[in-house]
């Protein structure tokens, strides 16, 4: 399983588009790791977590091939996470898709509304659209998937964080973004199963917050809390989704995150196991 970290900030992009804070101001200065584009995973060639504003600029700078994507979930509605409009140039007239013009998408229904609004008009290439529920599996070719709620927006919401399971060898991945510490449910949840690796939200860096973000403290917290239930042992966990308004550069979270063997996520960074 190859896990490419396509973008790493929050909403706003790091630097963000209209701030001249110090952290943004940092970031232009020291450039390298400490630019971030908008958040998105992808998964091997065919799996991709969200589709944000930035998804053409990752298709030039990681030299994607977006017709080979199968199978895309989004976490949540939000524009940073689910660019719906880009979706209108999958229509006939827009692009040449050969072979399989089938691409999946899997999410909350106000997700998929989204995307069907933007679509203005239906042809032969609109996606095929699955609703999903919390907890309960999804089936592809190469993994079971298992939407999870996450801790983010308001109670009458859906966000979804994902948990991967390759079927060839039952490895397992954990993307964890746009989420405050876990609820009770998910905790309960995860005990069946021992993650390899886990990309957990780190939005707030050198800040806090339990609620709809995490910051650093609470990082540790959860993965204390893995550790204590056997969940997580000795795998790859790695901190993603970083807001200017953490302060923190690429090289003070890795400072501080290193004795806790967390690794930092940066774009184009990428993990193989």
């Amino acid at each position: 399983m190859k896990i490419r970290f396509l973008g790493t900030a929050a909403a706003e992009g790091w630097p963000a588009i209209f701030c001249s804070c110090p952290a943004c101001m940092k970031a232009k200065e020291l450039k390298g790791k400490n630019i971030r584009s908008r958040f998105s995973i992808m998964i091997d060639d065919a799996y991709k977590i969200d589709f944000p504003p930035d998804s053409f600029y990752h298709m030039i700078q990681h030299q994607l091939d977006y017709t080979k994507l199968k199978y895309l979930f989004i976490s949540h509605p939000h524009t940073d996470h689910l660019a719906s409009h880009e979706f209108e140039f999958r229509r006939k007239w827009f692009t040449n898709l050969r072979n399989d013009r089938n691409l999946h998408i899997y999410g909350w229904t106000k997700s998929l509304t989204k995307i069907k609004k933007g679509m203005v008009y239906s042809d032969e290439n609109e996606p095929i659209y699955h609703s999903l529920k919390a907890f309960k599996k999804i089936e592809t070719p190469d993994f079971d998937v298992y939407p999870l709620p996450a801790n983010h927006m308001t109670p009458k919401d859906k966000p979804f964080i994902y948990l991967f399971v390759r079927k060839s060898d039952q490895k397992t991945f954990l993307s964890a973004h746009d989420t405050g510490y876990f609820f009770d449910e998910v905790w309960d949840f995860l005990k069946s199963f021992h993650i390899d690796v886990i990309s957990l939200d780190c939005t707030h860096g050198g800040g806090s917050s339990l609620n709809n973000h995490l910051g650093h403290q609470e990082v540790l917290k959860v993965k204390q809390k893995l550790e204590e239930l056997h969940i997580f042992n000795e795998g790859i966990f790695i901190v993603n989704h970083f807001s200017h308004n953490g302060k923190w550069s690429h090289e003070e979270l890795e400072s501080f995150f290193k004795p806790y063997h967390i690794l930092v996520a940066y774009d184009g960074m990428e993990i193989e196991f």
